[in-house]
């Protein structure tokens, strides 16, 4: 089968790179080239003097009540009307029951100033650390947007245990330690011309979920729209420690609530962290008359200023065979995934057949059953590395071999180690130290493995990826990156751990000039690719489309 890798850009996200020629068209990757139009399309889209803004409703001003408003003052998304609680302690912590106390420096609770600034700090008590809760409207580099942000100035302890008994796709408890904005669901309780529906991607793959908004770890982004507007709501940093939250208030008393956070999984928050969301207003005023906005429009203009905000590198100016040649792949559903006899004889042939055809090949994806001998965990997992002479008894040739004789570079595929491997938990040379996956997480059933720990992440693939470039591999594609990142402890209860991870693979990648796909990616890794260059694309199909 050959891989073709085609831009989506013009779809609806920041960019889009899929691999396979079947791809849905979902909201992935985050370094695809867009055209200048879509990536100026925030200053000419959205000609509005005034900002949208968050209006506090209810007289007693408390704040439990806001309404998100357009720049001319419409209703877009209406409160959810629910107290803030925190976990703390494995307890809900709220005003009613004490456990919150709100402090204010004027007489207004809340502090509604010239500047666009919504904010309210709490004292959690019993633990004397503060939660500071902001809105600001449109601040300079995000223009008609509201952030939304929950700072902990002196960190939160003991966060986890709180339970919540709405659970997403995979039956995991979506609980969030604090949700921070909260809106209703606009589609099913209560009418709004302006903004009626919605689209969200969620799960391995950025799966489209229409008419409800994603929830829990798994969740992305959901756009709201209707006939003249569009609101692309997001995270707008610390990827891997948000949540979409779980569809309903804290305790699961009112449900059909969008109201993301941290995930409830995570035990501590450090002093000075923070975690914001950001919601873009896209709409269209010519002279006195609103013209219709489109979800796409809006998703480019979201994605233009997110990829001018982490100072992402553009795809077209990327050096990566993956994203301009066409590729022959080896992955799951591909006819020679599972060869057998001679499988070097037999790839050679194959990529010299399409050669005399006229085909301008690339590079080979090399994967399958040639990517590691034997596969005893979780699916695909890696006993020994096909770089690493890990070839089973069907490629005679070994790699450094077969890449000289096939003329090509090679990309090469490792998701993450089998329970017993040369390279953690072993007797090798090498024995490096990582972490576990934990296969009775809701929706990690079957995975059972190994990765590098996110303290030595950078070191383990340094070492790695030198094995990998000796053999001609110029790209590297790490899969299951949904399990990855939400299987393993470690990286579960931290509020950066799978983020470390992420990052050294990313770092080692480009101090040795090679680039990374990754695969069966949820939407916080797509959008975490933002701050890694060296991640030019994701594939977004399934095994045998």
């Amino acid at each position: 089968m050959i891989s073709m890798l085609l831009s989506f850009g013009s779809l609806l996200l920041l960019v889009l790179v899929l691999v396979a020629v079947c791809a849905p068209p979902v909201f992935a990757s985050a370094h695809a080239s867009a055209s200048s139009s879509s990536a100026n399309a925030a200053t000419t889209t959205n000609n509005n003097d005034a900002s949208p803004r968050i209006e506090c409703t209810d007289h007693l001003h408390r704040c439990y009540s806001y309404n998100l408003l357009s720049s001319d003052g419409r209703v877009l998304l209406r409160s959810a009307d629910v107290p803030l609680a925190v976990c703390y302690n494995g307890q809900w912590r709220t005003e009613s029951n004490g456990g919150l106390v709100r402090l204010s420096s004027s007489s207004a609770p809340c502090v509604n100033s010239t500047a666009g600034l919504y904010s309210m700090t709490y004292n959690v008590t019993s633990s004397s650390q503060q939660l500071i809760l902001t809105a600001q409207s449109s601040p300079r580099q995000f223009p008609s947007s509201v952030i939304f942000t929950t700072s902990f100035p002196d960190g939160l302890t003991n966060t986890s245990g709180c339970s919540n008994p709405i659970t997403d796709e995979d039956g995991e408890g979506s609980t969030v330690i604090s949700g921070w904005p909260s809106f209703r669901y606009p589609d099913t309780t209560y009418s709004n011309e302006y903004v009626s529906s919605s689209l969200s991607w969620s799960g391995s793959f950025m799966r489209p979920v229409y008419g409800t908004p994603s929830t829990g770890r798994r969740g992305g982004p959901t756009v709201f729209f209707g006939k003249t507007d569009a609101v692309v709501a997001s995270p707008l940093d610390n990827y891997g420690a948000w949540s979409a939250g779980p569809g309903s208030s804290h305790d699961g008393s009112v449900t059909e609530v969008w109201a993301p956070g941290i995930p409830v999984s995570v035990e501590d928050v450090p002093a000075g962290f923070s975690s914001s969301t950001i919601v873009y207003v896209s709409s269209v005023l010519v002279g006195s008359r609103r013209k219709r906005t489109s979800i796409t429009g809006a998703m480019h203009e979201w994605g233009s200023m997110l990829r001018k905000y982490h100072n992402s590198t553009p795809a077209d100016r990327m050096s990566d065979v993956t994203l301009t040649k066409i590729g022959y792949q080896t992955d799951n559903g591909a006819y020679y995934c599972f060869c057998r006899g001679n499988c070097s004889a037999t790839l050679l042939s194959k990529v010299q057949e399409l050669k005399d055809m006229g085909v301008p090949m690339g590079y080979l994806s090399f994967q399958g059953a040639g990517a590691s001998i034997g596969h005893k965990g979780a699916p695909w997992c890696v006993e020994r590395w096909s770089a690493d002479g890990g070839l089973g008894p069907n490629y005679p040739l070994p790699l450094e071999e077969f890449q000289k004789a096939l003329g090509l570079p090679l990309q090469l595929y490792a998701p993450y180690f089998c329970p017993i491997n040369d390279y953690f938990n072993s007797t090798g040379s090498r024995n490096w130290n990582g972490v576990t996956s934990d296969p009775s997480v809701p929706g990690c059933n079957d995975y059972n493995f190994w990765d590098a720990n996110s303290n030595n992440s950078k070191d383990f693939y340094d070492w790695f990826f030198a094995k990998g470039t000796a053999v001609g591999m110029v790209s590297f594609e790490p899969d299951f990156m949904n399990q990855n990142r939400n299987c393993v402890p470690d990286f579960r209860r931290s509020v950066d751990g799978a983020a470390r991870w992420q990052r050294g693979m990313a770092d080692a990648a480009s101090d040795a000039g090679l680039t990374i796909q990754w695969c069966y990616s949820t939407p916080s890794d797509v959008l975490a690719s933002l701050e890694m260059d060296a991640v030019t694309n994701l594939r977004a199909s399934g095994d045998f489309c």
